[in-house]
Order: C-alpha cells, then sequence, then structure tokens
C-alpha cells in the first residue's frame, strides 16, 4: 500500500486531465501534385502507432475525433475524408450521420459483397456518398460492390508493380477512377501516371501526419444515461433533450456536431432541441453510440449488442408476468454491462445515478425480483436452454422474451425508421 499522502491526488489529477484528440491523416494527391483529399487514420499516440483491437471502435474514434472534437476543417482543411468502413458500420449506417460531400465511404478489403454489404453500399451511393474499395484485388464475387464503385484503390506494394497492369485491364469495363497506394519511389510515382492512375497516396509523396487537441475525459455518467435513454422505445424526443441538456459535455459534442462545416448549415443552431428537431431520432441515435462507442476503450460492438438484449430481455419477462415498472427492469439488463462498456465499476456507475433501491441492489448483488430476472436473462443468453426457470418464470417465458430480444435488438443496431425526426 502506497504511504504517499500525495497518491489520491496524483491518481484524481490523472483522472480528469486532458486527454489527447488525435487523428492520423495522409494526403492523396492528384495526377498534378496537388492534394485531392485525406484518408484518417486511427492514431493511439504521437508516435504514429495504429494498434488497435476492434476495427469498429477504431473507426468510431477516428469519426468521433475528426467530426466532433477536432472539427473537419481542422483536420482535412475542407477536403473530403476517406474513411475506412467494417462490415458492422456499413450495416449501422453510422456514415449517415455526416454530410456526403465531406467524406469518401472506403470498403475494407476484408468485407465480403454480402447481399446485406451490397444494399448498405447502394443506400449510401444513392444518398450521394462517393464509393472506394481498399486495397482491392479483383474477384468475380466482388462485381457488385465494383459496380457501384466511384474509386478502386490498389495497393502497388501487395500487388507488385508486375501484376497491376493485370489488374486495370480487369477493371478497365468499368467506370471508376484509380488511386495507386502505398508509392515508395519516384519511379514508381511515375509508372502508376503512365499507367493511367487518377490519384497516388503513398510514403514517397507524404508520410501520414497527426493532428492532435486536447479534450477533457468523457463522464461516463453523461454517456450511461445517454445510452439508456436513446436505446429505451419508450423513451421520448423531450426525454432525450433533458438527458443532454443536462450533461454540459454531451451538450457541447452536440452542437459542436451539428455546427461543423460538414454540414454546411446557413444559419447556427444554437439550442440542443433544434439540434434534435433537425437531425431526427435514428441520426441521433448513430450519433449517441458512436459517442458510446468512440468512448469505450475498444471494446466490441457486441457489447453494446449485449446490453440492449439483456435490457429488452429483462423487459419483456417483466410484462409477461405482470410485473409493475417494466422500464426498471429495461435500465437493469441495459446497466448490467456498463461497467465492461465504460471502465468503470457497478459501485461508481450505480453511485449517482437516481435509481431505486431495487435496481441497484439488482445490479450490484443480482438481489430482489428486478435481480432474479437479470440472473435468468444472463444464464439463458449466455447458453439458451429450455430446463432454465424460476419459480416465478417458466421456461417457455424465458424463451419467448429472449426471441423478442433478438428481433428487437437486431432493428434497433440496424438504426431503421423514420429519419424524419418523429418518435
Amino acid at each position: 500500500m502506497s504511504t504517499d499522502p500525495h497518491a489520491s491526488d496524483s491518481k484524481q489529477a490523472t483522472a480528469l486531465a486532458p486527454i489527447p484528440v488525435l487523428v492520423g491523416r495522409q494526403a492523396i494527391f492528384d495526377r498534378h501534385l496537388v492534394v485531392h483529399a485525406y484518408e484518417l487514420l486511427h492514431r493511439n499516440g504521437v508516435s504514429d502507432s495504429a494498434d488497435f483491437d476492434c476495427g469498429d471502435a477504431a473507426t468510431a474514434v477516428v469519426m468521433s475525433n475528426a467530426f466532433i472534437d477536432l472539427g473537419l476543417e481542422v483536420v482535412t482543411g475542407g477536403k473530403p475524408a476517406f474513411i475506412n468502413l467494417t462490415r458492422e458500420l456499413i450495416a449501422n449506417e453510422m456514415a449517415h450521420l455526416f454530410p456526403p460531400e465531406r467524406i469518401v465511404i472506403e470498403v475494407l478489403e476484408d468485407v465480403e459483397a454480402t447481399p446485406e454489404i451490397v444494399e448498405g453500399v447502394r443506400t449510401l451511393k444513392n444518398a450521394g456518398y462517393c464509393i472506394a474499395l481498399d486495397d482491392f484485388v479483383f474477384n468475380e464475387s466482388l462485381r457488385p460492390l465494383i459496380e457501384l464503385a466511384d474509386i478502386i484503390k490498389l495497393d502497388i506494394l501487395e500487388l507488385g508493380m508486375k501484376n497491376v497492369p493485370e489488374q486495370l485491364a480487369l477493371l478497365a469495363p468499368y467506370d471508376v477512377e484509380l488511386l495507386a497506394e502505398k508509392i515508395e519511389t519516384h519511379d514508381e510515382f511515375e509508372a502508376c501516371k503512365e499507367m493511367g492512375f487518377d490519384y497516388f497516396q503513398g510514403y514517397f509523396l507524404c508520410r501520414p501526419q497527426i493532428v492532435e487537441a486536447k479534450k477533457s475525459r468523457e463522464g461516463g455518467l453523461g454517456l450511461i444515461r445517454l445510452l439508456a435513454c436513446i436505446n429505451n422505445p419508450d423513451a421520448t424526443a423531450a426525454d432525450l433533450e433533458d438527458v443532454i441538456t443536462k450533461d454540459a459535455k454531451l451538450s457541447y459534442r452536440l452542437m459542436t456536431y451539428i455546427n461543423s462545416a460538414a454540414f454546411c448549415l446557413k444559419g447556427r443552431v444554437t439550442s440542443v432541441h433544434h439540434a434534435l428537431a433537425l437531425l431526427g431520432r435514428r441520426t441521433v441515435r448513430n450519433w449517441a453510440n458512436l459517442v458510446v462507442l468512440s468512448s469505450a476503450k475498444g471494446k466490441s460492438n457486441e457489447v453494446l449488442v449485449t446490453a440492449l438484449m439483456r435490457a429488452r430481455m429483462c423487459q419483456v419477462m417483466a410484462l409477461e408476468s405482470g410485473q409493475e415498472h417494466d422500464d426498471e427492469y429495461f435500465t437493469v439488463g441495459l446497466f448490467s454491462v456498463l461497467d465492461a462498456l465504460l471502465g468503470m465499476t457497478m459501485a461508481d456507475i450505480v453511485e449517482n445515478l437516481p435509481l431505486a433501491d431495487s435496481v441497484i441492489n439488482a445490479l450490484l448483488m443480482h438481489e430482489g425480483q428486478h435481480g432474479e430476472v437479470l440472473d435468468l436473462a444472463i444464464k439463458y443468453d449466455r447458453s439458451p436452454k429450455d430446463d432454465i426457470c424460476s419459480d416465478a418464470f417458466e421456461s417457455s417465458l424465458i424463451r419467448k422474451a429472449y426471441i423478442d430480444a433478438l428481433e428487437w435488438t437486431s432493428k434497433v443496431m440496424s438504426c431503421t425508421g423514420d429519419e424524419s425526426g418523429s418518435n
């Protein structure tokens, strides 16, 4: 045990100290060596490290830092931003948070052309987004994506210069622009120009740079309240406005987002109410989940899925068994994984929240009726078996709640719904 009387003060200062907002960017040049755009890259520190465990979280951090914290004008100087999207983020329509004229969607090389992905990319294309295929190597299965693409990126280092002409010949029938990446020598640059490439990227032209600023550490409790409200099917627009306006950091981030140059609004939005009306429910949900995901320290998107599954399952079990206050059961299920999601202890999470004692006891000790429901939901989610039951809840009821939760969570995570702002 430390005997330093200032140890706790030092820990508190570290916890409250500003954290760096980092975005890596690498310039993309046209044939005249004029900067056409920047690819935005995840960075962990000024050492130019790109280590990350979860592609979804890495992209969320890049998008949050570039569009919400730093501002796109600062990061790209008004040039388009190339942003990598994983399969999950394409399906969840995360890109729709930002105006199509400001970003280029990079479909990563490991994204398969499944019907779901093709439809997701087509939706982005129809919405006006420019589509690029990253690290491209021709494959018959990719034809549906090639037909939707505006830009094809070829990694000449990985392909080898002798194999590039074959790829270009296969792409000749398609109306796409070509981008050569990983250019490392002058000879490679000149050869790619001769072969007809439109854009160029690589260390020979420009190494990635880091754009940095500072921001205060995210308020975990504000994120908890936001996540609980935005994913509660019974929450109203007024409820959401109340949650955001009571948290200065969330209000600031929302106002910065809506007033960023990315939206090109004629007038400045000066209230949370106006911002929510302009964005609509689906976009606000995407924004909220982006804020949470970018603050979740690299945790997988599956943690969010688990949170929503448990929340809905607990709520349905309460409704089906005639329990009062089903919204409390929803909260119990949702909050049950937030210690993992936000890197806080459960005791810290519930300490300053206005929760009923029954909810607190369920979260901390799995006690009471709420705790029993949570315990059953956790057991069934981990291993769906018909012999999981209790005196108050038959196995058929638990299974019904589980199926309902699966369907409901799928709808929430796909972010389907009216974008007009209706509830």
